[in-house]
Formats: C-alpha cells, sequence, structure tokens
C-alpha cells in the first residue's frame, strides 16, 4: 500500500506474475495476465481491464493462442459471479472488457477469472482488485 496526503493505493503483487490458481498443476502449457486500470475502487465505478493469453511450447516459448474467444467472470468478495462474458481474443490473444460495480456492492477484493479451454484442458489467468467506501484509509 503506498499513500500520499489523502490518496492512497493498493496492488496485489501476486496476481501481476503469468499463470492461474495455485491448485492447477505446474505443466500448463498456456499462461494469461490480466491489468486493470487501477488497483482500487469505489461502488459505481467503471472497471476496465485487458489480458493477454500465450501458450508455451515445449522449450517455454511464447506463441499466439489458437482459440477465438476466452470467458470471463468477475467474483465479488463473497464468490458470487458478478459478470460473465464470452470476449474475443485478437490474433495476438489480447482481450479486453468493462464493468460498472453496482451501488449495493460489497466492499472487499474482486477476482477477475479468464478461462479458455486449450486442448481440452480448462487454463485460467486470475487478477484481484480491491473497492473501498469513501472514508477507508
Amino acid at each position: 500500500m503506498a499513500r500520499q496526503s489523502n490518496n492512497f493505493a493498493i496492488s496485489d503483487l501476486g496476481s501481476m506474475y503469468f499463470g492461474g490458481y495455485q491448485e492447477e498443476e505446474e505443466s500448463q502449457n498456456l499462461m494469461g495476465y490480466i491489468y486493470t486500470d487501477r488497483p482500487v475502487y469505489r461502488p459505481t465505478h467503471k472497471v476496465s481491464f485487458k489480458g493477454i493469453l500465450r501458450e508455451t511450447d515445449e522449450g517455454g516459448a511464447y506463441k499466439p493462442v489458437s482459440g477465438n474467444t476466452v470467458n470471463v467472470t468477475v467474483e465479488d468478495p463473497n464468490g458470487a459471479n458478478i459478470y460473465t462474458q464470452e470476449l474475443p481474443l485478437s490474433p495476438r490473444g489480447t482481450f479486453k472488457g468493462e464493468l460498472e460495480i453496482a451501488e449495493s456492492a460489497p466492499l472487499g477484493s474482486y477476482r477477475i477469472v479468464a478461462e479458455t479451454a486449450e486442448g481440452g484442458q480448462p487454463a485460467r489467468a486470475l487478477k484481484s482488485l480491491n473497492t473501498r467506501n469513501r472514508n477507508t484509509r
């Protein structure tokens, strides 16, 4: 967390790296990264996100994903899905989307999950974002 005067920012470094859930096997050949336009949101704010998916070959080199779409869900702090979309993948494996955090949305950490079934095996990329009320420091 960083503070300057009345401003602050929180970053979840664990979700910044290519990969998915910790329970997944390391042998997975599909990697991903999702990022948002800022780390902290308030209810009624619009969240813009982008992501990139890459396959790796036996030598570890990255190459574009062969699929055309990615399924993206956003889970609130209670684990409920608040957003589900099938988004197009560019030829380079990128995707983007946006959603608005509802005024009555619970505060806390949300998860953006991007999934594709490459070769019949589901693969995931994960990003956390946080919501805070105006009085939280």
